[in-house]
């Protein structure tokens, strides 16, 4: 990022705080430690009914105060405890939105990791609009400020009012539904893995969608995502892997029928494919580069409530950094999290992750619900579990195009078959229906041996 410009390569949309890869940086090359961090600044704050001292009075106070809050933690209902902070200070001090954001700022240098200015911007305004008197700590004298008890203010989206139904009712919706031909499942666009797992995955759903490196995960978690769109459901995608123009180049390949070397001779034949696309199309938003799981809530938490997304991908598990002492904890919080956020929102949570090398040991590529990598939490909370294999990567004396799927968990429906057999269009980044249909289910030790494939 360019500061002078605004100009950026790759990355976020704005700057990020990158104090620790700064400080790694001056240790190796400048033979000096860090410099101390800069007092906080003095505010200049605006005189309230013409009295400048008491108003300079009132925010010396909120300062003291927030020094006895805690910090915002990673993965510790940070975005909960920043929006309370932030209710303090406009709510409960009653400052005005600059006063409320320098001060905010100050607390903000204590939460780890810290957040940015527009995020910090985004919780002063959310605790702006919320109603109710204001001005309860404001006159209150220092010492009986710890005494003074304030709201427990939550976030704007967890204010709906918590409902409870019968478990009849419930049961008469499902007939309601089922006789208005409205079918509740969301559909793969693969009518055969739609099949395999039941008819398809459900709103409030984990589907954790696994493979080993270079097997294509990526690529039928966003065919996932194009089926989805197409019917009309907004999806958000996490992207941790892949940067959100390769993700662009990835969607081209997949609605161009022009091979990709004529690209740049048919530019008016692609851009006509997209505008079709996009007129077909609900909305796909992608964040990439969040790198913590508090990110990747706050991401989540705000398309919901401000985009109203139905479906949203996570790719990949593994590469979110979370609190722990170890990956396994680490990797365990992650899972947790995205558990709740599927279950808070009623979203589709599609969870891509990399499994572990002990399917290589294996004389034959049989996948379990255990290979799942650096943790068992991501078998436990999932609904789905749905491993990818691309033989040709295992074997290269195998059909490049062969492609296959092996459904190892489904919670709240059958699995109507173990394996299905499909064709992996490489170049155009798709999965299709195989030509001579699906592989047999894994019924039996002796069907099994139809569709597993020989190790390395």
């Amino acid at each position: 990022y360019f500061c002078i410009t605004g100009e950026r390569i790759v990355g976020p949309m704005e700057p990020q705080p990158r104090q620790q890869q700064l400080d790694e940086l001056v240790a190796r090359y400048m033979a000096a430690p860090p410099r101390a961090p800069s007092p906080p600044p003095v505010l200049a704050t605006p005189a309230v009914n013409g009295d400048c001292s008491s108003n300079g009075q009132v925010v010396s106070r909120a300062r003291s105060y927030l020094a006895a809050m805690p910090p915002a933690i990673s993965g510790e209902s940070g975005h909960d405890t920043t929006f309370r902070t932030a209710c303090v200070l406009v709510i409960g001090f009653d400052l005005g939105r600059e006063e409320a954001l320098a001060l905010l700022g100050e607390w903000n240098q204590r939460c780890q990791p810290p957040w940015t200015d527009h995020e910090l911007q985004h919780k002063i305004d959310d605790a702006l609009n919320q109603p109710g008197p204001r001005g309860n700590l404001r006159d209150a004298i220092p010492a009986a400020l710890d005494r003074i008890q304030t709201p427990d203010y939550r976030a704007p989206q967890e204010n709906a009012v918590l409902t409870t139904v019968t478990l009849a009712g419930s049961a008469r919706r499902y007939l309601d539904l089922m006789r208005s031909g409205v079918d509740p499942l969301i559909s793969t666009g693969l009518p055969d893995l739609d099949h395999a797992v039941g008819g398809g995955f459900d709103k409030g759903e984990m589907v954790v969608l696994a493979a080993r490196p270079s097997h294509g995960k990526s690529a039928v978690a966003l065919q996932f995502t194009h089926a989805w769109t197409q019917a009309g459901m907004k999806t958000l995608i996490i992207s941790e892997e892949m940067s959100a123009i390769v993700l662009g180049k990835r969607t081209l390949q997949y609605i161009c029928d022009t091979p990709e070397d004529r690209w740049r001779m048919s530019l008016e034949e692609i851009e006509e494919d997209l505008r079709l696309y996009e007129e077909s199309h609900a909305t796909c938003l992608v964040a990439h580069a969040c790198c913590t799981i508090a990110a990747v809530e706050m991401q989540i938490e705000r398309a919901v409530a401000e985009q109203q997304v139905e479906c949203v991908v996570v790719d990949y598990a593994q590469l979110l950094n979370s609190p722990g002492n170890s990956r396994y904890e680490q990797v365990s919080h992650t899972s947790r999290a995205l558990r709740q956020l599927a279950a808070k929102h009623n979203v589709l949570m599609l969870v891509v992750a990399q499994m572990s090398r002990a399917i290589e040991q294996r004389a034959r590529f049989e996948p379990k619900a255990v290979d799942l990598k650096e943790t068992g939490q991501l078998e436990q909370d999932a609904d789905v579990i749905i491993f990818c294999c691309w033989p040709h990567r295992l074997d290269a004396s195998h059909d490049p195009h062969e492609y296959q799927f092996f459904i190892a968990k489904n919670r709240n429906r059958p699995i109507n078959q173990a394996a299905v057999q499909c064709r992996f269009e490489a170049s155009r980044q798709r999965i299709v229906m195989a030509v001579h249909g699906n592989i047999r289910g894994a019924a039996d030790e002796a069907d099994n041996a139809d569709f597993v494939i020989q190790g390395p």
